[in-house]
């Protein structure tokens, strides 16, 4: 059997192959892990063994498949046999090193979100893949249920106190600003939760943070960051579990999809899925192209406001029958031949035609 190398971050927690098989469901509807766990069993098909470089170290490997992590390559030494490929797949806010094209010589073929980037000869496209198998069809909203439920709501686990002037185009501020604004305006009409937060140790970022935190002691630090982030705690909810998430979301009427960057063609994640699925309408804020990827009449579009009273003021208002549209208009797409570039099988077919056609396989 051809063994394979899986590198991930050798410093998280996605090494013994706990990538493809930790939290199977939790992981496959928050990540594109299921989808990689599709293709490893594709790739098993064909005497293939992918695992992660713990197990299949790059060394041993004939194929090697790097996670967003080029920059650890720079100091490997390729052997002339191997074929290695990278997957882009977390934004620069969070992996800057990935859309380095410096670190991409070494590579064979590259996989990216970024249409602008592909030259179908060293970098490939891919969608975000969906687990549409987890998924039911959405359930319609009577009038009655539109009335019943809350206005609006937001799932988050990463969001920055301050703007990030080395990242520009990261929305992390933006979903700070918001909760921040709602939390102070109209506490009534939202809710927030946190997928890795507790109450107890729920804090953001502020000016000064960190000279304060090397003079104070940790309990007092997070007793002053608490503090300062009151008002956001009235609309804090706790931590939601995945698997819990379009249950709890479907609650409301309108959810403020926010993306982590609005700088990339393309990046199109699970968020906007599962409001769709949730039967909930998104306020999205994304890919600058996301009209190209999905109708745009399945969701509002969060950067066309001018502030957060504006936009309050136009869901506040909508009438069912407007509302009604939208989520009729999501549930066609869900239904409907474009939703199947962005499904596990899909991903898994084109990424193999790719491995195929530059002989990677």
């Amino acid at each position: 059997m051809v063994k394979a190398c899986f590198y991930v971050d050798p410093n998280g927690a996605f090494l013994k192959n706990q990538f493809f098989l930790s939290s199977s469901y939790e992981n496959r509807i928050r990540t594109s892990g299921y989808a990689f766990t599709a293709l490893r069993e594709e790739l098993k098909k064909q005497n293939i063994d992918l695992a992660t470089q713990d197990i299949n170290p790059v060394e041993s490997a004939t194929i090697v498949f790097c996670l967003d992590v080029p920059h650890y390559f720079k100091e490997i030494k390729k052997k002339n046999n191997q074929k290695w490929v990278l997957f882009i797949y977390d934004p620069p806010v969070y992996c800057p090193e990935s859309w380095n094209k410096a670190n991409h010589d070494q590579f064979d073929c590259v996989f990216t979100f970024d249409k602008t980037m592909v030259d179908n000869e060293k970098y490939f496209h891919y969608y975000f893949a969906i687990d549409t198998e987890y998924f039911s069809t959405p359930l319609p909203v009577s009038i009655e249920t539109f009335k019943e439920r809350k206005l609006c709501t937001m799932v988050s686990s990463a969001m920055q106190g301050l703007k990030d002037k080395s990242q520009p185009d990261s929305l992390l501020f933006e979903r700070y600003r918001a909760i921040r604004w709602f939390a102070q305006h109209h506490p009534d009409d939202f809710d927030f939760y946190g997928l890795s937060f507790e109450k107890k140790d729920y804090h953001f970022s502020f000016r000064g943070v960190g000279l304060i935190k090397k003079i104070l002691p940790g309990n007092i630090f997070k007793s002053l960051a608490k503090f300062a982030q009151r008002k956001i705690l009235k609309v804090y909810k706790g931590s939601l579990p995945a698997l819990e998430k379009t249950e709890v979301v479907r609650k409301y009427n309108f959810y403020l999809c926010y993306e982590n960057t609005t700088g990339i063609n393309g990046y199109l994640t699970e968020k906007l899925f599962e409001c769709f699925y949730s039967s909930t309408l998104p306020i999205y804020w994304g890919a600058p192209n996301y009209k190209e990827l999905i109708p745009a009449n399945c969701c509002i579009d969060g950067a066309a406001f001018k502030d957060f009273a504006s936009l309050h003021q136009y869901i506040k208002k909508m009438p069912f029958e407007e509302y009604q549209s939208y989520i009729q208009a999501a549930r066609n797409f869900l239904e409907g031949p474009e939703m199947e570039k962005f499904t596990v099988r899909s991903f898994v077919d084109n990424t193999i035609k790719v491995f195929e056609s530059k002989k990677i396989i």
